[in-house]
């Protein structure tokens, strides 16, 4: 998490050295472990090349699994999970991290082709988006193309894994 902090500050730092503007997003994935539909993480742990026994053990781990609710201690009735995992799984944030794989390769993908311009310091530096846990942290230029090109990949992702950013 403190990697996320400092690498804003030092991408500010430098902007403001060099008399440049640029963009930093700070995005939340609502309810993150909750809401990835389980197809979307199947199908992204079998292009990842996890393998089927593989996924077939995570599958036998959450499908099927039921959950109630403690309200003022008393309990819901039982119902099925049918999307994402129960509360304090272990398996919840690696399942997640894997994911979010489309969307890294997807904003990858564009950066490389140019559609969505990071920032860059000298030579070598680049400051483009990094993850942790469920934050995401995007740096680019000032460029009203790049903004679009980053909106409909967001758009793409939720639409096709049911995550929800809170923007």
């Amino acid at each position: 998490m403190m990697d996320n902090i400092l690498s804003f500050w030092l991408s500010n730092d430098n902007l403001t050295q060099q008399k440049r503007s640029g963009l930093f997003f700070k995005l939340d994935f609502e309810k993150a472990f909750d809401r990835v539909e389980h197809d979307f993480l199947w199908d992204t742990m079998s292009k990842l090349g996890l393998g089927d026994k593989f996924i077939r053990l995570v599958k036998g781990l959450t499908v099927g699994a039921q959950t109630m609710i403690n309200i003022n201690g008393g309990f819901s009735p039982r119902f099925d999970i049918t999307r994402g995992v129960r509360q304090g799984c272990p398996l919840a944030p690696l399942l997640f991290a894997i994911s979010t794989e489309p969307l890294m390769a997807m904003l990858k993908g564009a950066i490389a082709q140019g559609r969505i311009k990071s920032l860059s310091f000298g030579n070598s530096a680049v400051a483009d988006f990094s993850l942790f846990a469920d934050d995401m942290d995007i740096y680019m230029e000032v460029d009203q193309a790049s903004f679009t090109a980053l909106k409909g990949i967001l758009t793409f992702f939720e639409s096709a894994s049911g995550a929800r950013l809170n923007l």
